[in-house]
């Protein structure tokens, strides 16, 4: 106890990334899913980006991307950041920012809705059949 009443896990990775061979920072992840969620959204939503040779997302190509969302990472540090329309805030780009976790190939972040924050997570995409 002494004072604490919350505890919370923390999750590290280091981050290591070669110019000379940008493939390597993520290997064998070729695509991933990005969910929106809480942060007066209303209802969640996500969306899928390839993972290039050089380690950065890009949209799919004919992808329809809800509430307008981008998505990019940085390969040389390992945060990822973009914007959407969120529904509750017209005409206002709502800024995201998060990091990757190189051991797991996931990421977390986070956004400012109205009132309340919102979450961002990155996993590896589905792998069509």
């Amino acid at each position: 106890q002494d004072g604490f009443a919350n505890q919370a896990e923390v999750v590290a990775s280091l981050w290591a990334y070669d110019a000379l061979a940008p493939q390597d920072t993520l290997p064998g992840l070729s695509g991933v899913l990005i969910d929106f969620t809480e942060g007066d959204l209303g209802s969640s939503f996500n969306g899928t980006w390839d993972v290039t040779v050089k380690s950065t997302f890009a949209p799919i190509k004919n992808n329809v991307y809800e509430n307008l969302v981008k998505a990019a990472l940085v390969p040389k540090t390992g945060v990822f950041k973009g914007v959407f329309d969120h529904p509750s805030i017209p005409g206002v780009k709502t800024k995201y920012q998060g990091v990757m976790l190189q051991d797991s190939q996931t990421g977390e972040g986070a956004f400012l809705g109205t009132v309340n924050g919102g979450k961002v997570t990155v996993s590896p995409a589905p792998v069509a059949p």
